[in-house]
């Protein structure tokens, strides 16, 4: 679990220049936006899914919180509108008449959710309740990262390390399991080696080795502590709870039924 929870910066999502974008005439020659079937919602067990190439764009049983995160590059706390945005459930195929990055295909995704939702929004700058993560008195516990080590994540007993980790992909991974985004605040650049502790969170026995199941088990179970204390005993950082000024898109009006073709 620790190992796929890899992201960008938060801190980025509060400067993000695509809110300088605007939807213009740029459009996709083919498009289709339904309404996800329940069964297709059964079937996936409610996981959304994006998939793009040059020139296509795929998004299934999407909400349309999230197609406006991923057209406008946001998060979920930059979106705000009616609870139906989160609780509804799309289907969207989408092909450019040539191919084209997803840079040039997210400003068609704004162009076709206008259309399609009758759309219209506005940004605002208001301050948003973050987590800021910071250094705390002491010297972070962090391993440096050897590029000449092997690669891929490795678990000794109970300690569990990941290569090639950096401050920002432990912002991602925290804000995941918290109420507020985590915001990369400790200005430590480049790579370490995360190393987790699990011996305290597994079955009283701290020397036995674990296998890959345990040791995803024990993970859970640590992560549904309290995490500001894991993030000092872990890692030596601190959460602190704070309020920072962030770019919002405000939903002035949105269909729930879509326009389809």
């Amino acid at each position: 679990m620790i190992r796929a929870l890899v992201g960008v910066s938060l801190v980025g999502c509060l400067t993000y220049g695509a809110f300088g974008q605007s939807p213009g005439s740029a459009a996709f020659e083919v498009a289709s936006v339904k309404a996800s079937k329940p069964v297709d919602v059964d079937t996936a067990k409610g996981r959304e899914q994006i998939e793009s190439a040059p020139g296509s764009l795929s998004m299934r049983n999407v909400s349309l919180s999230t197609c406006l995160q991923w057209a406008y590059d946001v998060k979920d706390y930059q979106v705000m509108g009616p609870s139906w945005m989160t609780a509804a459930r799309y289907d969207i195929l989408a092909k450019s008449g040539s191919p084209a990055p997803d840079s040039q295909m997210k400003i068609m995704l704004q162009s076709l959710l206008a259309d399609r939702f009758q759309l219209t929004l506005h940004r605002e700058k208001r301050e948003v309740p973050v987590y800021a993560l910071i250094q705390g008195k002491n010297p972070p516990k962090l391993h440096p990262w050897d590029e000449n080590a092997p690669g891929g994540m490795k678990v000794v007993g109970s300690m569990v390390t990941i290569p090639k980790w950096s401050m920002a992909q432990t912002a991602e991974l925290l804000s995941r399991q918290m109420d507020r985004p985590v915001i990369d605040m400790t200005g430590i650049t480049g790579f370490f080696d995360l190393t987790v502790n699990l011996s305290n969170v597994s079955d009283g026995n701290p020397g036995r080795e674990m296998d890959r199941n345990q040791m995803m088990v024990s993970a859970k179970m640590m992560l549904g502590r309290s995490l500001p204390q894991f993030v000092q005993e872990q890692l030596g950082l601190k959460l602190e709870a704070r309020k920072l000024p962030a770019d919002v898109l405000i939903i002035d009006h949105a269909e729930k039924t879509p326009t389809e073709n």
